[in-house]
């Protein structure tokens, strides 16, 4: 159900931030949001050892109904809207058809998702089975992603109001070949410190890139839709990528070749990411004040 007010929480952002400074005020949110993450989970942690999960998880869901009443007390000023001619699924297709631009950027996003799936559910194996690591050096790979997911923002922030939101997908889908390659050589817990810090980058550039080069992409009237079918785009992958990948190890294929087949997957997705021509947010922006 998370997925149900994307479309919407999309287009308030469209409303709500500037396209100059959207960058910069969305990754200084996330990074209020991934310091209460930070600050939160030891807290968390030694709430289950003492109370345990049934009186921690009624709390956590009132902290969350907290927020969507934080939510509600917002105001965006969305003036006339257009009427809603999207009424069925075949229309949706018709709109990645038509925009030959958004066909390119999706099947690139596609196949950055699929190469992510592909090598996820192995990351736990490696962890146990090859490296043998204790919970302990899980739980440190872990504090060095969140430390870099958090810093990430400093840097996504300034390259999204610079570059648009598709550069910013085409950079993450570079960072995110560091995590399967890692994995494919370790044979050091040392040695997935990379894919760690790779895997913190992505998460913050991911989040931003994706909802922007959404709105980028998108005419000003249909944003709504355009981030419908990038959402299903999202579900449809995460549903068939790691299927794949098990598939693959019950073929006989080693975990070595699924690291370098998901790796390459991404690099020709880095290479069609490279296809599609996008505006800068300062050019969009001086087109829309002309016109204006």
């Amino acid at each position: 159900l998370e997925g149900f007010v994307i479309p919407g929480y999309t287009r308030g952002v469209q409303k709500l931030y500037p396209d100059l400074f959207r960058g910069k005020v969305m990754s200084t949110v996330r990074m209020g949001q991934v310091t209460a993450i930070l600050c939160i989970t030891p807290v968390a942690g030694w709430a289950l050892d003492h109370v345990g999960y049934r009186t921690l998880f009624p709390v956590a869901s009132l902290v969350g109904i907290a927020s969507v009443f934080l939510f509600m007390r917002m105001r965006i000023e969305e003036g006339s809207l257009p009427p809603r001619q999207t009424k069925a699924l075949t229309e949706l297709v018709e709109i990645v058809r038509g925009d030959r631009r958004f066909g390119i950027y999706l099947l690139s996003f596609a196949l950055l998702g699929v190469g992510t799936m592909l090598s996820w559910p192995l990351y736990p194996l490696v962890q146990v089975d090859r490296l043998q690591l204790s919970y302990s050096q899980i739980g440190l790979l872990g504090l060095v992603e969140s430390c870099m997911w958090l810093i990430s923002y400093l840097v996504w922030g300034r390259y999204l109001d610079g570059r648009g939101g598709v550069a910013v997908m085409r950079a993450v889908c570079a960072v995110s070949m560091i995590t399967p390659l890692s994995y494919m050589i370790a044979w050091s817990g040392w040695l997935l410190i990379p894919a760690a810090l790779a895997r913190g980058i992505v998460m913050g550039g991911f989040e931003l890139g994706r909802i922007n080069a959404g709105i980028q992409l998108a005419s000003r009237e249909r944003i709504t839709e355009y981030a419908v079918i990038q959402s299903t785009v999202v579900g449809l992958r995460g549903i068939f990528g790691p299927q794949i990948s098990v598939a693959l190890l019950g073929a006989g294929f080693s975990d070595v070749t699924i690291f370098a087949l998901s790796a390459s997957v991404m690099a020709i997705a880095w290479l069609i990411f490279g296809l599609v021509n996008a505006p800068t947010p300062a050019k969009e922006s001086a087109e829309i004040q002309q016109s204006s």
